[in-house]
């Protein structure tokens, strides 16, 4: 029987609406995550209940996972994440492993704000977007910061750590605040780099986006609530 790895899940349930897929189509499901108890909150379907195997390792050790995976008696068919922090990893293991999985620089332009801005900077394809700072310290943050502005970790989700600050007081508020946060909610280790970006008061929407073997395809788009 062939077999299938899921590192870590998402809490809103499209991680384990994928594990039944495959259980359907007839995969043994291999659940690896760094701490059971941040899933305590999935009232149905929970991946570990799930899963045929579960294994607690730290998942944010691409190396260590990938000796594991080297040293299993069964071959894994796929690798899948299904947070935004554990794509990379997941990617770099399955490109390891031949097996499927996204192109890693392009996975890491998108998923670091950051180099997503720099990239579309250098890159003239017609995309606007705001002027922006990337800062490490506050000593690097820049007169010509245009107020309102946006504060926003470069490697969170969920609008984790993003602050719309009015004035420079509330600037260095929030970033020194931010600084103080060195993990997020699911035991990631934030980088230390933040952006500073130019607010626009306007509609916000979503572009949800699946990468199949045509290539990246437009799913939907959401406008959000204010």
């Amino acid at each position: 029987m062939d077999h299938f790895l899921f590192i870590e899940t998402n809490t809103t349930g499209t991680g384990t609406k994928a594990m039944k897929i495959a259980k359907l189509k007839g995969y043994q499901i291999h659940f690896w995550t760094n701490d059971p108890d941040q899933y305590k909150q999935v009232a149905a379907n929970h991946p570990l209940q799930l899963a045929d195997y579960v294994k607690i390792v730290d998942t944010y050790d691409v190396d260590a996972m990938i000796n594991l995976v080297q040293t299993a008696s069964y071959h894994f068919a796929g690798i899948l994440a299904f947070d935004d922090y554990h794509l990379i990893p997941v990617s770099r293991m399955a490109h390891f492993l031949g097996l499927p999985g996204h192109p890693l620089e392009a996975l890491t332009i998108a998923r670091y704000k950051e180099k997503t801005r720099h990239f579309l900077q250098k890159n003239d394809i017609g995309f606007r977007q705001p002027a922006f700072h990337t800062i490490e310290n506050p000593s690097e943050l820049s007169k010509d910061i245009p107020y309102p502005c946006v504060l926003k970790p470069v490697d969170d989700s969920g609008s984790c750590g993003v602050t719309i600050c009015q004035n420079q007081g509330e600037l260095m508020q929030a970033l020194s605040k931010e600084m103080k946060r060195l993990r997020n909610k699911r035991g990631y280790k934030l980088k230390r780099k933040w952006l500073v970006e130019e607010f626009i008061n306007g509609e916000e929407y979503s572009a949800e986006m699946l990468y199949t073997a045509n290539g990246w395809e437009l799913i939907s788009t959401t406008r959000k609530k204010r």
